[in-house]
């Protein structure tokens, strides 16, 4: 509760400032400088990234232009004037080695673009498999926040290209109804300005009417959040410790914490109606709360959810009675949307369920040990969300089946079922199939 307290105060703060500080009528003296050239082209070799501005209440626009590879930059020192352009997208600033400040625009060395300079080698010199993708990475050179099986599904990643919750069909466009959105990048270039300054001075031009473009991302701010505090905490985290997410990857639009609940913005989980009072979770309806969507009124938490909080409470009222060891107990695995995760255990077997906790395959822990540990229901799940007739084979395990055919053509895969290609061979006739070495 205190939480959504801290944050209320916050924002109606930062309001008040805005109200007393900032006015409409503040900025309308305000002499701005002309935006450089590239700035108001914005298309995909000559643009910039707009940054608040220096001058008092953001009054003026400010962006600074994306130079090329092979440009000459500078990370600066305190006495270099202000910066007018940096290294565009993917590119840093790499010092030559005769001096501390000064170099040239490189393309930086990152994993993801590594996968990337992999994949158009292979293009080029014709090794290619048929259902490989190119990786798409951010301007980071970080893995994007997802990656797609063409005519199966997408999922998501984290920043370093490991799959996290959040999948759906797949389409044509990554941007499709998969919103795990990123906070505030709805602008070309759109990224952190450290180190890639360049002292360039720019041209003054007249400037052509103000043109923003926004970019349709699939990206992850709540999963990403969660994936780090599960790092920072040291432990996974249980229903009603973190912010609930939808079955897609965003935010869900009505959050509990403890017993208080209230609407957030599905794109970063800030407050919808900040000023609002929070509702108590036995009185939300959609007379209470306009985001509840709920059957029944005053049910938050859904199966997988109310499950372990059930037994959670079973547990706590016996250590309350002064029992010192409770037995007996087994708590369901719950996703951060509150749906069953794909793995379920008991004492004696591994099991895939769908999402509703109902079971898929059963693996006897003890006479299919070698199955039962390397579960992890990938292709089971995956099976609920394609759309195609054209669907994968999966293992008594749930998993992906090491080899896929599709369409009379054979091909190895890996553990979320993307191709991946050996060096004997990418991929054979299904007749031949059994030639495939897939490590």
């Amino acid at each position: 509760m205190s939480v959504f307290l801290i944050v209320a105060l916050f924002f109606g703060s930062v309001l008040a400032e805005e109200n007393i500080l900032c006015t409409e009528s503040f900025c309308k003296d305000a002499v701005c400088a002309d935006l450089p050239t590239k700035c108001k082209i914005q298309n995909a070799t000559h643009n910039g990234i707009f940054l608040p501005s220096p001058v008092f209440c953001n009054c003026c626009e400010y962006c600074l232009e994306n130079m090329l590879e092979g440009d000459e930059c500078s990370t600066g020192n305190p006495s270099s004037p202000s910066h007018t352009s940096l290294c565009g997208p993917q590119l840093y600033c790499k010092l030559r080695a005769d001096s501390d400040f000064d170099g040239y625009c490189t393309r930086m060395e990152a994993a993801c673009l590594k996968v990337q300079d992999s994949y158009d080698e292979r293009r080029a010199n014709g090794t290619l498999g048929a259902m490989e993708s190119r990786q798409e990475c951010d301007d980071e050179g970080l893995f994007a926040p997802y990656r797609c099986i063409p005519g199966q599904t997408c999922y998501c990643l984290n920043k370093n290209g490991t799959r996290i919750f959040g999948e759906a069909a797949f389409t044509s466009l990554p941007s499709f109804n998969m919103q795990c959105l990123e906070r505030a990048r709805t602008l070309p270039g759109a990224r952190s300005a450290r180190g890639r300054e360049s002292s360039a001075t720019t041209a003054q031009v007249p400037p052509p009417p103000r043109r923003f473009s926004k970019i349709a991302r699939f990206s992850d701010a709540l999963l990403r959040d969660y994936e780090e505090a599960v790092y920072v905490i040291g432990k996974e985290l249980v229903p009603s410790e973190y912010f609930r997410c939808t079955a897609s990857g965003d935010y869900d639009t009505i959050q509990c914490i403890g017993e208080q609940c209230l609407c957030v913005d599905a794109s970063d989980g800030a407050p919808t109606y900040p000023d609002n009072s929070l509702v108590n979770l036995t009185l939300i309806s959609n007379k209470t709360l306009s985001c509840y969507r709920g059957d029944k009124d005053g049910v938050f938490y859904k199966k997988c959810e109310a499950e372990y909080i059930g037994i959670l409470n079973e547990y706590k009222e016996y250590k309350e009675d002064g029992f010192d060891m409770v037995f007996g107990y087994t708590f369901p695995k719950c996703d951060i949307d509150g749906t069953y995760k794909a793995v379920q255990e008991n004492s004696t077997h591994k099991i895939c369920v769908d999402k509703e906790g109902e079971v898929l395959t059963a693996v006897d822990k003890v006479a299919n040990a070698t199955l039962a540990e390397s579960m992890d229901c990938k292709c089971l799940r995956a099976l609920a969300v394609i759309t195609s007739d054209e669907i994968p084979t999966c293992d008594a395990n749930g998993n992906y089946a090491r080899v896929q055919c599709r369409r009379g053509v054979c091909r190895c895969v890996d553990s979320d079922g993307n191709q991946v290609c050996s060096s004997t061979s990418c991929e054979v006739e299904e007749s031949d199939k059994e030639s495939l070495v897939c490590s």
